[in-house]
């Protein structure tokens, strides 16, 4: 197995750094490889009932064997490509730079707004390649080593052709287009996983407005789901990275009719019924992804599931139920499996920020002393405790001289923006 090289001189904003070599006690497990898997809106009060029911088999397989925690998200409440990029920074939105879905401009934000170096450029740097899958406000795609698929990848312009700078190697969108999935392709029958299509059917013309959306959610998660399948390869990448934001979106969309209590509902009797299950049917095609992931993966593989916040639903308020951030709950999940990982454990207290900290301990590079978060140590076993902190008296001031900034200052397709934002209009992102 490649070992590690300890004794690596860092060029820094601040100075040259020397990482200070740890000996031949380095633990095993830190030398296998992480998968970093995020589901936006992941929530325990509705997973926990899922798994009792017997729906999500692979996350129950998953905290079992490991560590699970309820993830504190951002305060006060913030939304998810705020948060996303927290946990990708170890650090607050202050000194990240994204403050929301949209920039000072009224555009959709992107990366060319971000402040502060993330896992991905950080470990790259340092000789880790990483492959980052569909991560909140990644277009347009910088340069890292190994690859990168930003979350515009599912965005066409005008003209029916990729987005450019949608990929890190720009070739790398040739090899992928094929496994794009386009909403517009997806029929009723291709959504029986969530729902009866006899009653889109029976509606067609009412059904086909109504599901326009979940078409769409689907698809961009099919897509991704494709691309990660599609890219990763055993000893290719030390972290492989995918995100999926289906649960949320979806949860925005429709959960009036999963919880009608919760808002005067006015809708016919057939949209109700073909709807009613939709959501608890979308998280267990969630466990499904995670499932087919867990499949594939090389065995020895450390897994960092989370998500950015719960969700909560609609919340009766004197302005009526609350849409966007206010139908977030506070707490989001974690859970870390694998070689070096306490088993069937719990953990008292974690938060998002926390999670970057942990990510570079868990490929044995310290923390800087810049970061707002720290090292989960306890979600560990105690022989990588007792390295990790050896590690941390080796902690730099800062990784910030790692950042990549987009060669192009962030430009994007004006028709693809417009798309955009009118789909966070849709859901209740923004006004």
């Amino acid at each position: 197995m490649r070992r590690f090289s300890w004794l690596i001189p860092w060029t820094l904003a601040l100075g040259s750094v020397q990482l200070v070599a740890c000996g031949d006690s380095i633990p095993e497990s830190l030398e296998s490889p992480v998968v970093v898997i995020g589901v936006d809106s992941a929530d325990w009060v509705w997973i926990d009932q899922h798994v009792a029911a017997g729906a999500m088999p692979n996350i129950k397989r998953l905290y079992e064997g490991g560590v699970r925690a309820n993830l504190a998200s951002l305060q006060p409440p913030s939304k998810s490509p705020t948060i996303w990029t927290s946990i990708a920074t170890g650090k607050r939105p202050v000194k990240h730079g994204i403050a929301g879905f949209i920039d000072n401009s009224g555009r959709p934000e992107n990366q060319s707004g971000r402040a502060a170096a993330t896992y991905w450029e950080i470990l790259g740097g340092l000789g880790q390649p990483q492959a980052v899958i569909g991560w909140w406000v990644t277009h347009p795609a910088t340069r890292v080593n190994g690859a990168l698929v930003s979350d515009y990848v599912q965005y066409y312009d005008g003209r029916g052709k990729q987005l450019p700078n949608a990929t890190y190697p720009p070739e790398l969108a040739d090899e992928l287009n094929d496994l794009r999935v386009d909403p517009d392709t997806i029929t009723f029958d291709d959504l029986a996983r969530f729902l009866d299509p006899a009653i889109a059917h029976a509606h067609a013309e009412e059904a086909e407005k109504v599901l326009g959306e979940l078409k769409w959610i689907y698809a961009a998660d099919e897509t991704f789901r494709r691309i990660a399948k599609h890219m990763y390869s055993p000893g290719k990448y030390d972290v492989f990275t995918v995100y999926f934001r289906g649960l949320d979106a979806v949860s925005h969309a429709y959960w009036r009719y999963y919880k009608p209590g919760s808002v005067h509902l006015m809708a016919d009797p057939w949209l109700r019924e073909m709807l009613a299950d939709l959501i608890p049917r979308y998280h267990a095609y969630v466990d499904e992804l995670l499932g087919e992931i867990l499949g594939y993966i090389d065995p020895q593989s450390r897994v960092l599931l989370c998500s950015d916040h719960g969700f909560v639903g609609h919340v009766s308020t004197k302005r009526g139920p609350s849409l966007g951030v206010g139908m977030h709950r506070d707490d989001g999940i974690l859970v870390m499996n694998g070689p070096g990982i306490r088993k069937a454990a719990t953990l008292d207290r974690a938060g998002v920020k926390d999670i970057m900290p942990t990510l570079l301990a868990m490929r044995g590079i310290p923390p800087s002393r810049d970061l707002d978060g720290h090292l989960l140590g306890d979600a560990f076993e105690p022989a990588v405790q007792k390295w990790f902190d050896a590690l941390l008296a080796d902690a730099v001031p800062s990784y910030d001289a790692f950042l990549v900034r987009a060669d192009d200052g962030g430009q994007a397709d004006s028709q693809v923006e417009d798309e955009i934002l009118e789909r966070l209009r849709s859901l209740g992102y923004i006004d």
